[in-house]
This record gives structure tokens, C-alpha cells and sequence, in this order.
């Protein structure tokens, strides 16, 4: 329960940002749509397997194997560890889309792109300065429309 909350907040919160970034280039530089879509999935899949990864250390050294934390334990590694597990986070997802500015996004797909990276920039920089107890349980996902919308594009890793 607590760590199923847990894990899909980083996880979903990685794969937002992740796939809310992509490049824009001349016409002739242009990956097609299948080619985009699969390599900004593999860098989201990537970015993500690392964030659950970190989550998982951090949570199996506070607790043994096979344990889960009360919600009262979970609460107190939030309070204690919440900051760093957010920038984290946050880090994470920024060179997620750095590395999907570099891919060289379909014309089509252009201009929808550029709004969800503008909110996602946003949205990175309201995580930045929010409460990380809030971000990482709170019932509100930030990141939850632009990963709809990143799904409905076909970057269905990032929009996990």
C-alpha cells in the first residue's frame, strides 16, 4: 500500500517530465514519427528504471527485505530523505528531456511538444519549490494531464 504510492509517484513523476521534452530541427533532419517515438520511450523507460532504482536503495537500506514501512516510518524517511528524493527526481527527469531535445521531434508532433515542455518546465520548477512530503504523497500528481497527453501521442513509456 504505502509502497505502491510511493513507487508510482516517482516512477509517474519520472516518466512526465521524461516524455514532455523533444527537439525541434529543420525539415531534412527530422527522425519519422515510429523512430521518435521509440527512442524518446527508450530514454524515458531508461530514466525511469534508474529513479525506481534509487527509490528501491533508499528504501531497502532503511528497511529489510520484504518489509514494508508503516505509514508512520514512510512519513519520517519523507520528512528526513523527502528533499533529496525529490531533486532527484526532478534531475532526473530534466536530462530525461534534454536527451529527447536532441532527438529531432516529427513536424506534426512539433507544436504540441512545445506547449507540454513549456508546462513541463513549469511544473519541474513548482516540484523544485514545493514541499517534497506534498510531491511525493500528496493525492495531487502534478505531472498527471501531460502524461495523459504524452500517452495519447504514442510516448507511452514517458507518460507512465
Amino acid at each position: 500500500m504505502v509502497g505502491s504510492r510511493r513507487n508510482g509517484r516517482v516512477f509517474l513523476g519520472g516518466m512526465v517530465l521524461l516524455l514532455t521534452v523533444a527537439a525541434c530541427g529543420s525539415d531534412g533532419d527530422r527522425l519519422s514519427e515510429e523512430e521518435f517515438l521509440a527512442q524518446a520511450n527508450e530514454i524515458c523507460r531508461v530514466g525511469n528504471d534508474a529513479l525506481n532504482e534509487t527509490m528501491e536503495e533508499t528504501f531497502e537500506a532503511l528497511f529489510p527485505a520484504g518489509t514494508e514501512p508503516t505509514d508512520e516510518e514512510f512519513q519520517q524517511v519523507i520528512e528526513e530523505n523527502g528533499q533529496a528524493i525529490a531533486d532527484d527526481i526532478v534531475s532526473n527527469v530534466r536530462g530525461q528531456i534534454a536527451d529527447i531535445r536532441d532527438l529531432k521531434a516529427p513536424s506534426d508532433l512539433e507544436v504540441q511538444l512545445g506547449q507540454i515542455f513549456d508546462e513541463a518546465s513549469v511544473v519541474l520548477d513548482q516540484v523544485s519549490n514545493a514541499s517534497s512530503f506534498e510531491f511525493l504523497v500528496g493525492d495531487d500528481d502534478p505531472f498527471a494531464r501531460l502524461n495523459s497527453e504524452l500517452r495519447a501521442m504514442g510516448m507511452t513509456a514517458c507518460g507512465e
